[in-house]
């Protein structure tokens, strides 16, 4: 099987056949409507293959129906799971985007060559991504917005983003 890539996260059972409530975890959450399968992964366990039945957008979350989850109490062995689906399956990133599957881990230096660390995290502070870069040793982070001005390059065959130091907090 491929990599698997976060979609969303099963949040709760919603009524009594079997639907259930989903954060999803994409930037355009209309993307659900062309799932036509997915894994559920809870935990250690082995990832769950579901038909998607049936998609439903609300505010601030997607109401999923799966295959084979026919009642509220199978919904509800569901809750906390995360919702993956198979890389191949991604839509294809614009020029100059990436997903952040494509972005955590990679080797994150200066223009200049210096090494800040890993890419670790992606948070969002108002209407920009900001990028968290773990320090070598592991303890500490530095912090890059995700800015034209600030990231040089990123190369994803090679596993390396170029930073412009002025830009690193």
């Amino acid at each position: 099987m491929s990599a698997l890539v976060l979609v969303g996260r099963a949040l709760a059972p919603h009524g009594l056949a079997g639907w259930l409530k989903v954060e999803p975890i994409t930037h355009d959450p209309a993307r659900f409507e062309d799932i036509e399968f997915l894994f559920a992964v809870k935990g250690r366990s082995e990832p769950r293959r579901f038909s998607v039945q049936s998609v439903r957008l609300k505010p601030g979350h997607v109401m999923l129906k799966l295959e084979g989850v026919d009642d509220r109490d199978a919904a509800g062995l569901l809750k906390g799971a995360l919702l993956k689906i198979p890389e191949e399956c991604v839509p294809p990133a614009g020029e100059n985007e990436y997903y952040y599957y494509q972005l955590e881990g990679l080797w994150v230096q200066t223009a200049e060559g210096e090494h800040l660390g890993t890419l670790d995290q992606i948070t969002t502070a108002g209407s920009t991504d900001v990028y968290w870069i773990l320090k070598p040793g592991g303890r500490d982070h530095v912090l890059v917005p995700a800015t034209r001005q600030a990231i040089a390059s990123i190369d994803l065959e090679r596993g390396i983003m170029i930073v412009n130091r002025d830009f690193v907090v």
